[in-house]
């Protein structure tokens, strides 16, 4: 973005072919989605590993273009802002799509140590989840069931039920296991025996078996003294059939925030000074979850960015008037 006197005057960009153009304006409108496919960013914003330790849709085009145009043009950097809108997913999620919702029901939950960490009755909720293993070793947790209960599921229903995945995918997540076995697919890990699970999640077996055993017994007493998940929710690990392990990573679908606009879209380069001419809208202008997406309430994100959007095009074209410009916005 270019600027004169402190006001947006235009927009240099270049084409994939190379070609450069330059754009002469009044106003720009940045509403280009985050940064939430850029590596680099996300390391160097919010110490994330995509594609290692933490994963999303990987949108393409979502490289945070907007954001440092904004940064560059004089808007104030606001890191107490930028966050990601999480949830938990097993890695390359959409070829592992049935698996990874079969997989997401209230069983026994454990971190690398072999240490259970939360109600797993809150697994429902990904941003509640997503967050809890964003606090584990390595963003990852261990969800672990054994044949007999995937083949409940199938037969009676999940204990969770959610409205994203099709009712088919415990049916159908036993082709998509035997494409992990086959692949040394990391997010699927199934044994025959405690002792070759041990094994393969690198946890030692004298600890995993520990705490299977407690766990158990907690379903035993029908109380979990350790997390209150409710007693409908605690169903013995035994490995009848064999234990199938999903291995859930932190991810999200987005991020959020990085600069501050106020009611008419105008983006602030200080606390109280704005950039003349600059507006933005959507999820780079996202600010209002706090530390935590708000996951109950679907489609949130999206009625913030058409009504940040209608905000933002009203305060641009007043902006328009008000400075008599005849020329035409710029939309990023």
């Amino acid at each position: 973005m270019t600027r004169n006197n402190g006001q947006i005057t235009g927009v240099t960009a270049q084409a994939t072919n190379g070609q450069r153009y330059n754009v002469t304006t009044q106003a720009v409108l940045v509403a280009t989605g985050g940064f939430g496919s850029n590596k680099k960013m996300l390391h160097d914003e919010l110490g994330l590993n995509l594609n290692e330790d933490f994963f999303t849709f990987n949108v393409p085009g979502i490289e945070g273009d907007g954001l440092r145009m904004m940064w560059q043009a004089g808007a104030k950097k606001d890191t107490a802002s930028e966050n990601v809108e999480t949830i938990y997913l097993l890695p390359d999620n959409f070829q592992y799509f049935n698996a990874d919702a079969a997989f997401r029901q209230p069983n026994l939950l454990i971190n690398q140590r072999g240490d259970r960490f939360m109600n797993e009755g809150d697994m429902g909720n990904t941003t509640f989840t997503g967050n809890a293993l964003r606090l584990q070793p390595g963003n990852y947790a261990y969800c672990i069931m054994d044949q007999a209960m995937l083949d409940d599921y199938k037969s009676n229903g999940p204990a969770i039920a959610d409205i994203v995945h099709p009712a088919s995918c415990f049916v159908d997540a036993e082709d998509e296991i035997k494409k992990a076995i086959a692949n040394d697919y990391e997010g699927i890990i199934v044994a025959d025996t405690l002792s070759e699970l041990a094994d393969k999640l690198c946890i030692d077996e004298a600890k995993l078996q520990d705490t299977i055993d407690h766990y158990n017994q907690l379903c035993v007493q029908n109380l979990d003294t350790d997390f209150h998940k409710p007693a409908k929710f605690l169903k013995p690990i035994r490995g009848n059939g064999r234990y199938i392990v999903g291995k859930y990573f932190t991810g999200a679908y987005s991020t959020l925030g990085g600069i501050r606009t106020n009611k008419l879209g105008e983006v602030y380069a200080g606390a109280d000074e704005i950039v003349p001419g600059l507006y933005s809208a959507g999820q780079d202008a996202n600010t209002i979850y706090g530390d935590s997406y708000n996951f109950t309430l679907p489609g949130n994100s999206m009625g913030f960015a058409v009504n940040s959007g209608r905000m933002a095009a009203d305060g641009l074209a007043a902006y328009l008037k008000a400075t008599g410009s005849a020329k035409t916005p710029v939309g990023a």
